[in-house]
């Protein structure tokens, strides 16, 4: 009792060496005491003393020959020293004798697993399940993890959430089972489900004497938290969040947990100085995206960065440092007497015997130390993997473990370096040394290397060159092919004993010959610790080396990390690509929605998710008939489904077919009641002249909805531009009257009565409203109409004249007219283009006496009246290219039905009731509309000749007029800005010059 009491405290002190010599005596004073070889072995397969242990094992076997368990030990030893194989024909020897030990049998279930035989591994757990008692809340934690694991891989999730609920009914609550509970409920997205089980579980007195568990279910719920945040609302909410702010938060949330817990004296404990070096970095230059592992927002921001290096073919290397790594960089004095015994294991792992000599690792120091000072993106041991370490049971009040001593140089050399950032000139992101899985698990690496091409692979996987073109079709310019780690050499099937080992031979012919054969060229990194000199030699020579680690092993099947285990396309992996797309489609990066949303159409071919988003993005790009495929699709899958009867609805709009698009938006409007669908409907109805339909439709819509302020200002607006100006003016005044404050309804009620002549009343409201410079022309933009309502009130006050100066933009339609018009907007004129906004009629004759400028067709073709009748007006000509103006005509008026100018003449000479094309728009039967485009263009032969008949027309009329009363100008190619303001007289604005409208052929 003496030797296991005082043993068991050394062991919780963290005095390991203490406890081997005690156990150590109590072999020799009791040699035939099975219990005095068990500790001891023990003990020493956890020192990692693994000759020592094996000593001990042999003469165990010899002692005690009839006894299974030095056997089973023996097996573990050989794991140990990665030899799966061995330990395998061992296990199987010793079931032999020995078919009812239930500790071997779960050992030789283990080893399967470990080996990538889940089925067979399956089927022993299963077979042993019934013979456990766990009804007594008592089950082996190998058992339990092993189990769980392969159900996890597996997919078995029903399985899974049966077996996890009966051990949670037997009172068994490891971290083990409550992580796995917890990760289930998120994969079907419940996670308020799973954090109200965490925080129960935290209450408990199981936790208080678990540490560990305790702060990696508090992580647990950080990441739930973020996912029912993505979930429930709209993702690019949530990327507006500051990356920096989120993670101090979260540490300090993670500390408060850790300075209340009884078992932790956090001031005097390490992990204390390492929450104060990550507070350190995040105040820093650098940027911070250490939360990728609950944060899919930062793994996105690390994809971004690297695909924007690829695109622009910017040197650049992504490294990432483990404990490993940490080995090799300085260990602080007190814990110096480890670091040469932590190489040696390190090594050991790496490259079997073929180790680093002194001499040979004080020439590659100073490589290594470059190539973490300069990586663009270093990925270090997030918060999450430091406490996981830090707080292992046992350790937390002495002895640090080899990991913890590596990981702790890590964090002490990255703190060194944030020193000299500050004055770099480009600072790094610190992310966390699992990004390279963390891409993999939430499939950005998949949207990389979407953007590659070609590239030169540094690997032990002859393989995969071939996954690469496969899989993704990235060719192979040279491949460096690697004896694999000394740890899974066996597993993987490879040479353990190659003759030429990595380190030196390998390593110094790579470091002599990579080449990049041009700036940009990508290089696939998967070398392990050397990887990282490589890396940095890459990008030091101009190339981009992508440090992918054991993600390299996913990709071709094999298991040689915990996270690693391939599984199937689960619920939240569909929720977060879909907010992904989405995201990305409002940020205008299409290329990465289009993958977001391939990836789940591939994955999850019966999710209409997919689907949606493909055609939604082939809408954007114009290409209608892939837009409808994709929607057809949905429609098959789900009848009933919103987003594509809606996608179906927009497609017969923009194809013009009125009656096709009414009847989708009723079919919108009976199965979900969609407030869009209603506005839809009775917008389109109107814009295309079908006023009374468009009104019943509003109506039917308020009736059914109820009539609150916004759906009564959308019927107003909708009858200002159905010419029911006295109606739109009586619901606007008891709005008005209502909220009287209100700018919104104030200054539709101003439109409405200046469309309906009551000047006075319009003048008075639009004196209340406040001055605001729009930004944009746009007919619906609220601050342009603002604009114009201003201009409006201030010649009406002073008294409109023909003798006020007058801008006229005289240039055809396609010439950039909406451009100058934006333009002449953004430099203080009140300038209309086509329609007058206010009124939502074609530019007549009495708007030319309210506003300043005017542009398009309503213009151009009467140019010749408004120069007699506007003495003191000015007139800019836009002209453009020839064929490219005929080409963007054809493509305008292609879609209403014509390309050709006899087309147009056929097309203004028909009536509504006669066209069985959805017309465009209402004004298309306005007289002036009619004039203006038989003048312009349906009176001739072809688009090139009634071109060149305007510009001749033009320059025949001003020939005998003054140079200063006429502009000519190329919107598409000169310097606008200067030429126009040297004409107006204007200061140049701090602004581009706007450019828009532009047409996107289909």
């Amino acid at each position: 009792m003496y030797y296991q009491k005082w043993g068991n405290k050394y062991i919780q002190q963290g005095k390991l060496r203490e406890a081997e010599q005690l156990y150590r005596a109590f072999l020799k004073a009791h040699p035939t005491q099975m219990d005095a070889y068990l500790r001891l072995i023990e003990l020493l397969l956890r020192m990692a003393s693994l000759p020592e242990a094996k000593e001990i094992i042999e003469a165990g076997k010899k002692a005690f020959s009839d006894a299974a368990y030095f056997h089973i030990v023996d097996a573990r030893y050989h794991q140990r020293i990665y030899n799966y194989k061995k330990a395998q024909t061992i296990l199987e020897e010793t079931y032999v004798r020995f078919p009812e030990n239930i500790n071997l049998q779960l050992v030789r279930a283990h080893n399967y697993w470990v080996l990538g035989d889940h089925e067979l591994a399956l089927t022993l757990l299963d077979e042993l399940y019934p013979k456990l008692d766990i009804s007594k809340g008592k089950l082996s934690e190998r058992f339990i993890e092993a189990y769980i694991h392969i159900l996890q891989s597996q997919a078995m999730h029903d399985k899974l959430k049966a077996f996890l609920k009966k051990c949670l009914a037997a009172g068994i609550k490891n971290g083990e089972i409550i992580f796995a509970y917890c990760q289930l409920l998120s994969s079907r997205t419940q996670y308020q489900g799973a954090n109200s089980f965490i925080e129960r579980q935290l209450q408990s007195d199981v936790f208080n004497k678990d540490l560990l568990s305790s702060v990696l279910l508090r992580f647990e719920q950080q990441k739930n938290r973020i996912f029912q945040a993505l979930h429930q609302q709209d993702y690019a909410s949530y990327l507006k969040t500051d990356s920096q702010e989120n993670f101090l938060s979260s540490l300090e949330e993670i500390e408060t947990h850790l300075r209340a817990h009884p078992l932790l004296e956090f001031d005097s404990h390490p992990i204390s100085t390492v929450f104060q070096q990550f507070r350190q970095l995040a105040q820093g230059p650098q940027k911070l995206l250490l939360q990728t592992a609950i944060s899919p927002d930062e793994c996105f921001q690390i994809s971004e960065v690297i695909i924007d290096h690829i695109r622009n073919k910017k040197a650049f290397a992504l490294i990432r440092l483990g404990d490993g790594e940490g080995h090799y960089l300085p260990y602080k004095a007190s814990l110096q007497s480890f670091q040469a015994e932590d190489q040696q294991f390190s090594q050991e792992i790496w490259w079997g015997k073929s180790l680093i000599t002194t001499e040979k690792w004080q020439k590659i120091k100073a490589l290594y130390h470059d190539a973490i000072a300069h990586a663009n993106i270093l990925g270090i041991p997030d918060p999450q993997r430091i406490c996981r370490n830090l707080l292992e049971p046992g350790l937390n009040k002495g002895e640090l473990n080899r990991e913890s001593r590596g990981l702790l140089a890590v964090m002490n050399t990255v703190e060194s370096l944030s020193k000299t950032y500050k004055e770099a000139e480009e600072a790094p992101i610190i992310s966390s040394c699992h990004i390279h899985s963390q891409l993999e698990v939430l499939g950005f690496w998949e949207l990389i290397l979407a953007e590659i091409d070609e590239c030169v692979l540094i690997s032990s996987h002859p393989e995969l060159p071939k996954w690469l073109l496969e899989k993704h079709a990235v060719k192979l310019s040279k491949e460096y092919l690697l004896p694999t780690e000394y740890k899974f050499a066996e597993q993987m099937g490879y040479d353990k004993s190659p003759e030429k080992p990595h380190f030196p031979d390998h390593f110094e012919f790579i470091c002599r010959d990579i080449t990049v054969a041009y700036p940009g060229q990508v290089f696939i990194v998967a070398a392990g610790f050397l990887g990282k000199m490589y890396c940095h030699l890459i990008r030091q020579r101009g190339g981009i080396a992508l440090d992918v680690g054991s993600t390299a092993d996913y990709w071709l099947q094999f298991k040689t990390r915990r996270w690693n285990a391939p599984g199937p396309f689960s619920s939240q992996d569909k929720m977060l690509y879909n907010r992904l797309g989405w995201d990305m489609l409002k940020c205008g990066n299409t290329q990465l929605a289009w993958r977001a949303f391939e990836k789940i159409a591939q994955s999850l071919p019966q999710d209409p998710d997919g689907y949606n988003g493909l055609a939604r993005l082939s809408l954007l790009a114009n290409n209608l008939p892939e837009a409808r495929r994709y929607w057809e699709r949905v429609l098959a899958l789900s009848p009933d489904n919103k987003q594509a009867m809606v996608g179906k609805a927009t497609l017969a709009e923009k194809n013009f077919q009125r009656e096709e698009a009414a009847s989708w938006w009723e079919k919108v409007i009976s199965k979900h009641q969609l407030d869009l669908a209603y506005r839809k409907k009775a917008q389109m109805l109107i814009n295309h002249a079908h006023y009374q339909e468009g009104i019943a439709t509003l109506d039917q819509w308020i009736d059914i909805k109820g009539a609150n302020a916004e759906r009564l200002m959308f019927k107003a607006g909708l009858l200002i531009k159905a010419g029911e100006y006295g109606e739109a003016v009586g619901i606007l005044s008891a709005l008005h009257a209502s909220q009287p404050g209100d700018e919104a309804s104030t200054q539709l009620l101003a439109q409405a009565l200046v469309a309906h002549s009551a000047f006075e009343s319009a003048s008075q409201l639009i004196n209340q409203l406040a001055d605001y410079q729009p930004e944009s022309c746009h007919n619906h933009d609220p601050t342009y109409i603002r604009k114009l309502l201003k201009t409006w009130n201030t010649y009406y006050q002073e008294g409109a004249g023909f003798d006020r100066p007058k801008i006229f933009g005289i240039g055809l339609s396609r010439t950039g007219t909406s451009s100058l018009t934006e333009a002449l907007t953004l430099l203080g004129y009140g300038a209309i283009h086509f329609i007058n906004p206010i009124t939502q009629r074609i530019i007549e004759l009495e708007d030319f006496s309210y506003f300043d400028a005017f542009t398009d067709s309503p213009v151009s073709y009467r140019f010749e009246e408004l120069y007699e009748r506007f003495p003191n007006a000015k007139f800019i000509y836009a002209e453009r290219d020839l064929a490219d103006w005929v080409r963007s005509s054809q493509n305008l008026y292609k879609p209403i039905g014509f390309s050709s100018t006899q087309e147009f003449r056929a097309y203004l000479a028909k009536s509504r009731e006669e066209s069985g094309k959805f017309e465009k728009f209402c004004h298309n039967y306005h007289p002036n509309y009619i004039e203006a485009y038989q003048s312009l263009y349906a009176q001739f032969p072809n688009w090139e000749a009634a071109y060149l008949a305007y510009e001749q027309r033009v320059e025949r009329f001003f020939a005998d007029k003054p140079d200063e009363k006429l502009l000519r100008i190329n919107i598409m190619k000169e310097n606008t800005w200067e030429k126009l303001c040297a004409f107006l007289g204007k200061p140049i604005p701090d602004h581009p010059f706007p450019h828009a409208n532009r047409f996107v052929p289909g």
